[in-house]
């Protein structure tokens, strides 16, 4: 029961960390278009903020899988007792 749970967090987690990406090129390209016309002011904020929300959730996507990675060791290690 406790492996299913582990993997279900570690799907979201995932799947959580492929939304951020997608809404990071979203942002992204918004930004490059705003550049491209001359809207420099929104252009380097929307950029800005999508860089910093992708590396949020890239970040919150490493340590939640790093936590996942720890408890499934120690689950391992309690079925071989």
């Amino acid at each position: 029961e406790a492996k299913r749970e582990i993997l279900r967090q570690a799907r979201w987690g995932f799947n959580l960390y492929l939304v951020s990406v997608a809404a990071f090129v979203v942002i992204a390209v918004v930004g490059a278009t705003l550049l491209l016309r001359g809207k420099t002011t929104e252009g380097s904020v929307t950029t800005a903020a999508g860089l910093l929300s992708g590396a949020y959730c890239s970040q919150l996507a490493k340590e939640s899988q790093d936590k996942l990675e720890h408890l499934l060791q120690g689950l391992n290690g309690l079925d071989k007792k």
